[in-house]
């Protein structure tokens, strides 16, 4: 996993921010519920980043002029890597509210 997350420099934001929701989830004090919520979540995004850096790769590969549809292809992998982030954290929020008292 290592080799992969220097690889693929991007995975290094959601891996950093995993770990400081773990912290977080340790001081609050999540219940099982809620952990098996953040590390579903967390895992996800790192899935996220991972299959947008071998799509970035897959299509490098395959062209290296500028191509309309290589654009498209890398615009709409991020883009779901985005819409992925952005979901998750909702439900960190709402993991977190909830633990905290606040809903």
């Amino acid at each position: 996993i290592a080799a992969v997350a220097l690889a693929a420099g991007p995975v290094l934001g959601p891996i950093v921010a995993g770990v400081c929701t773990v912290i977080a989830g340790c001081i609050v004090g999540l219940d099982i519920a809620e952990w098996a919520t953040i590390i579903i979540c967390c895992g996800l995004v790192i899935h996220g980043e991972l299959c947008n850096t071998a799509m970035e790769a897959i299509v490098d590969l395959a062209t290296q002029e500028l191509h309309p549809l290589a654009k498209r292809a890398k615009d709409i992998a991020a883009a779901s890597v985005y819409v992925l982030s952005i979901t998750a954290a909702i439900v960190g929020v709402l993991v977190f509210a909830h633990a905290l008292g606040f809903i």
